[in-house]
């Protein structure tokens, strides 16, 4: 029981250190990873970092509802962004990347990252997201 404990800290930990990199070293205003309901129909973030992150953490939102996230979903690649329409708790109308978090072949949840309004997404932003969604993934495949 202890050795599964255990377990679930570290993941815990590695998780939030995975979006809190999508923060601090490539410089999105806010980053989080969200994870379907248990009906598919619902993200909730489960981890977040930067701007706004305690107050998105546990945050919903109906998939149908938003098409950004409603894509990475459903496609096996990362999806670069620019000024959001849907200015709200998950976006803030700036620049980034969302990628849809696959276990064993389907969907689980998303990896988005958003820099400041007047920002644009360079390649090493761009490679780093991409790095740090394949690490999402790794983690995930280990419990």
């Amino acid at each position: 029981m202890r050795i599964n404990l255990e377990f679930t800290v570290l993941l815990e930990l590695l998780m939030q250190d995975i979006v809190d990199g999508l923060h601090n070293a490539l410089g999105m205003k806010h980053a989080y990873f969200a994870l379907f309901s248990p009906d598919r129909t619902r993200l909730f973030i489960k981890y977040a970092a930067g701007e706004c992150s305690t107050s998105l953490r546990n945050l919903s939102c109906a998939l149908d509802s938003d098409p950004l996230l409603l894509q990475a979903t459903s496609e096996r690649k990362m999806t670069l962004f620019t000024d959001v329409s849907n200015d709200g708790a998950w976006h803030k109308g700036g620049h980034g990347a969302v990628s849809g978090i696959y276990l064993g072949g389907r969907s689980v949840g998303v990896l988005y990252g958003e820099l400041a309004v007047d920002e644009v997404m360079s390649d090493a932003q761009a490679s780093g997201f991409r790095q740090l969604g394949q690490q999402v993934a790794l983690v995930l495949a280990q419990t």
